[in-house]
């Protein structure tokens, strides 16, 4: 028996917070449990590890970096939403100062969104 998934959530972390948990650091480690939280609460995840990204600062100076783009399909009735929402706190609690989210679901379609 299979399940048609129709929601999706992508969210895209900067590699050098997961390239601390290599170091040990508490926060990677902190965040590598909250991803795993969402891939069981998801059943799994596709990752693309070749991501890069870019954005500006307050002086307008252009900035790159390689990130990873976690994206799972799931169930909006599960347990999904409060595993998700957890990976975005934990960014911004450890000073990322926005984080960029892309969700789709039949009812909206497909929405970017920057939670700060």
């Amino acid at each position: 028996m299979s399940t048609r998934l129709t929601h999706s959530l992508t969210i895209v972390v900067p590699q050098a917070r997961i390239a601390a948990r290599y170091a040990g650091g508490a926060l990677s480690r902190e965040l590598q449990d909250a991803i795993d939280a969402c891939t069981k609460a998801a059943g799994g995840v596709t990752l693309n590890r070749n991501a890069s990204g870019e954005w500006f600062d307050n002086k307008g100076n252009k900035h790159a970096e390689p990130v990873r783009e976690y994206t799972w399909w799931y169930d909006p009735a599960g347990d999904f939403n409060l595993a998700s929402w957890q990976v975005v706190s934990i960014l911004l609690r450890h000073g990322e100062q926005a984080v960029m989210t892309i969700k789709t679901s039949p009812e909206e379609g497909s929405r970017a969104h920057i939670v700060y």
